[in-house]
């Protein structure tokens, strides 16, 4: 990324499923660009994919609220991402120092909730609506 380029499109997932947030840029005619993140310091991370019964298989319109201990934060479940590209589905939340999800609540499409609590960092989960963990 020292050259100009024409990018059409940006999507944004752990590729490589370390932790950390890569991307990979569409070009108008040029190869696609794969840009990984090998960052030095990392801090803990709990990666979330959420698989709807009810309302979507996908779990587009979830959102998960995740209580770290001394702060809260907040993941959506979207559809696409950027001009002629999709994100990944996978919700990343970053930790910092803290090892665990004090707790996690789904928040799924239509209304129904359902909470995880105690969940250690730097894993990948997969929450079936309705089930639970997987």
């Amino acid at each position: 990324f020292r050259e100009v380029h024409a990018g059409r499109g940006l999507a944004v997932g752990d590729v490589d499923d370390d932790g950390d947030l890569d991307f990979v840029v569409s070009m108008l005619e040029q190869p696609t660009e794969y840009v990984r993140n090998d960052s030095r310091e990392l801090g803990n991370y709990l990666l979330v994919d959420l698989i709807g019964t009810e309302a979507n298989r996908d779990a587009t319109g979830a959102w998960i609220e995740a209580d770290l201990g001394n702060r809260k934060t907040i993941r959506h479940r979207f559809g696409g991402g950027s001009y002629a590209s999709t994100h990944a589905g996978t919700l990343h939340l970053g930790l910092g120092s803290i090892d665990k999800v004090t707790s996690l609540t789904i928040h799924w499409p239509g209304g129904q909730t359902e909470q995880l609590t105690n969940i250690p960092a730097n894993q990948r989960i997969r929450v079936i609506q309705g089930f639970g963990r997987d």
